[in-house]
């Protein structure tokens, strides 16, 4: 990866070409967005999976409960029904350990995917940040009058981190469309350039 990174840092030094053009925030920002939102993917497989594991563990305790109830009392006294309920809370629990094999599969193969992307994006946008004045392109900022490279990390173009697998909320519904990401519409011809010689 080191090596890659360092052949691409030399191509794009030799291709410099004096004056700095500004890549627009308008264009840029919205990439960064959506590594943020590609790694939320891990924060919701894991609040998933985490609920699973918790339903597992209520039904186990209660058919040990049950099961310890009936060995307790004479078996006149337990009757068919409290044995009933312990043998479903047995069968349920099995069933739930199956669903959660098929959810760590989905999930491990949906973060995979998820942090592909978002490491791809933020790869590139870490590239010219990282070059900067040795590069013909530079990443501007919201003002549209200076360098925006200290934003990346706040916009979502930032390295994986260990908080990034911790249960919480996926992508919000309204950021998901019909037909792709909600806000992640077509950048017109010549829009994505920002103003030039500003960093």
């Amino acid at each position: 990866m080191r090596a890659e990174l360092a052949v691409l840092t030399a191509i794009a030094i030799t291709t410099a070409s004096g004056s700095e053009e500004a890549i627009k925030y308008t264009l840029w920002s919205r990439q960064c967005k959506l590594a943020k939102m590609l790694k939320r993917t891990s924060a919701a497989a894991a609040a998933q999976l985490e609920s699973t594991r918790q339903n597992i563990r209520k039904l186990s305790e209660s058919a040990k409960k049950l099961e310890i109830y009936v060995l307790a009392k004479p078996p006149a006294e337990t009757g068919t029904a409290t044995v009933a309920l312990e043998l479903a809370a047995h069968l349920e629990a099995t069933e739930q350990l199956l669903k959660l094999a098929e959810q760590t599969d989905k999930a491990i193969k949906a973060v995979g995917y998820g942090h592909a992307g978002a490491a791809f994006i933020t790869g590139f946008y870490q590239l010219l940040a990282s070059n900067d004045n040795n590069n013909a392109y530079f990443l501007g900022n919201s003002q549209d009058n200076d360098n925006g490279a200290g934003e990346m990390t706040t916009l979502g173009c930032s390295a994986t981190s260990d908080a990034d697998f911790v249960a919480g909320p996926g992508p919000k519904t309204d950021e998901l469309s019909a037909t792709g990401f909600a806000w992640h519409t077509q950048i017109s011809t010549g829009s994505g350039k920002g103003t030039a010689n500003k960093c």
